[in-house]
Order: structure tokens, then C-alpha cells, then sequence
């Protein structure tokens, strides 16, 4: 599994790798029942804390994205296990952002579609 972290970036690389574990599920290179590296080894791919991995691991869990077990570690969950409605909310904050920054509805559309 390969993750871009941005040591640079204003995001917090405990978000950084969230994201990328969510983006790895979304494009189908994760599926439900992967295993995910162990903390320690993420770690050092990364060159990072292990807590910090940890946190990551952990917002994964409380999202739904990742059931972890004591003595399998983490894996990839089935999607019934998501938070629809807090998905469905942050979707719709981004939607009144994406207008307020002036965006219309058939760009929004095309942008979606490019970009999947």
C-alpha cells in the first residue's frame, strides 16, 4: 500500500493518511476484508510516529471504513458498516461551499465525473 503524505502541508498527516486509505477504498485498490499494514510497519514505511498512524487507524474505525481486531489488526470493513448521514452531511456542506464559491450545478456535475 502506498501513501503520499505531504510532510509540507497544512493537513495534519494523521488526516493526510485517512484520506488516503479512504481514497485507496473509493478507487477499489482496498476492499472489504484487506488487511491493513500493522501501525508499527506503516510507521516506518512513512517515517512517522506510530501514534500518529494510530489516530489515523482510529478515525477510520469511528467512521466505519476500518474494523480493527486485537489479534488481526486492522482490515478494510464492508460498506454497510459506513456512517451514511454523517457522509451525506459533509457532502452537502461541501455542495453549499462548492455554490458559494460560485460554482454551478453542470460544472459541479463534470467536475464529478472527470475526477472519478
Amino acid at each position: 500500500m502506498i501513501l503520499k503524505i505531504d510532510m509540507a502541508s497544512d493537513v495534519p498527516i494523521y488526516q493526510q493518511v485517512r484520506d488516503e486509505i479512504v481514497c485507496l477504498i473509493g478507487m477499489g485498490e482496498l476492499s472489504s476484508g484487506d488487511e491493513l499494514p500493522t501501525v508499527r510497519s506503516l510507521a516506518e514505511d512513512l517515517d512517522i510516529n506510530p501514534m500518529t498512524i494510530q489516530k489515523s487507524y482510529n478515525m477510520l474505525k469511528n467512521e466505519g471504513f476500518v474494523e480493527i481486531h486485537r489479534r488481526s489488526g486492522a482490515q478494510v470493513s464492508s460498506l454497510k458498516n459506513l456512517r451514511q448521514n454523517e457522509f451525506e452531511n459533509t457532502f452537502k456542506k461541501l455542495l453549499l461551499e462548492a455554490k458559494a464559491r460560485g460554482y454551478n450545478l453542470d460544472e459541479l456535475i463534470r467536475k464529478v465525473q472527470n475526477d472519478i
